[in-house]
């Protein structure tokens, strides 16, 4: 799904069939517009306009595309124009996240449209991006890997680097031989782990796995070895004050979060006024 932006840019050109006029009624470059439209119809692998010179026309085997794309300018322009529009929004997000990351980010979206049902569905940060691909939820605050799926988008809300503790009566030899590490199960914060690992780590350890970021401070806080969770987790936790933060054999990376969606879903009902709002 191309850019909502793009996509209002292209209709105009379309009901206008003249780039500078549009450019002109939107405050912006005649080149914007034609870029636009450019990433509209790479997304979408039509050509929608005939160019002539300086000139354009649509294209004529394009116009049910455009009538899909004008239809939905307007059901965005509907609930954009209605102060409290019916509905419903489901987000996934760690506990953390929920406490943290999700009432900031949401409390304008919150104030804009009250009518609009919010619910929470809180799990482990690895089941994320599932959540969001496979329609569960419709969007879901998740750590942002490298290369997100094709079928997703995503907006950066927070970063936070990875922090490595163990609790204040646990002995740590350096450069940490014979310790057991605590790590949550393989998803995105696990992948940064393991790389990190792999690039400063001259020995193998042991490790115990476990399914929530938040689980890996609990059993950490136990003794159980040296904890690596994102930083914003650690500092939230009320087990806090039982760990202390270690120095690494070298620099642990940063992750960003993101709220994703579907690009199916980001132009439909509540979750596109959320993302406009965010964007």
């Amino acid at each position: 799904m191309p850019d909502l932006d793009d996509i209002v840019l292209t209709v105009a050109a379309a009901d206008r069939a003249n780039f500078g006029a549009v450019a002109r009624a939107n405050h912006v470059s005649q080149s914007t517009v034609s870029r636009a439209v450019q990433r509209v119809e790479a997304s979408l692998g039509v050509p929608l306009f005939d160019r002539e010179g300086r000139s354009v026309r649509v294209n004529a085997a394009a116009a049910p595309v455009l009538d899909g794309l004008r239809s939905m300018v307007d059901t965005w322009n509907a609930l954009s124009q209605s102060p409290n529009p019916a509905g419903s929004l489901s987000i996934f997000c760690t506990l953390t996240a929920s406490q943290t990351i999700v009432p900031d980010v949401l409390a304008a979206f919150r104030r804009e449209h009250p009518t609009v049902e919010l619910s929470l569905h809180t799990g482990a940060a690895s089941r994320a991006l599932d959540a969001a691909l496979s329609g569960e939820v419709d969007a879901a605050f998740a750590p942002l890997p490298r290369s997100l799926p094709r079928a997703l988008v995503s907006l950066e809300v927070a970063a936070t680097s990875l922090v490595a503790f163990c609790a204040l009566d646990t002995r740590v030899s350096r450069p940490w031989a014979d310790v057991r590490l605590v790590l949550p199960r393989p998803g995105v914060t696990r992948s940064l782990i393991d790389e990190w690992r792999r690039v400063h780590m001259s020995t193998e350890h042991s490790v115990q796995e476990t399914e929530t970021h938040e689980e890996v401070v609990t059993l950490t806080a136990l003794g159980s070895g040296i904890g690596i969770v994102p930083r914003l987790v650690l500092e939230s936790s009320a087990l806090r004050p039982r760990l202390r933060e270690l120095s690494p054999p070298a620099r642990l990376p940063t992750m960003g979060i993101g709220l994703c969606a579907a690009r199916r879903n980001i132009a439909r009902g509540p979750l596109a006024l959320l993302w406009a709002m965010l964007r």
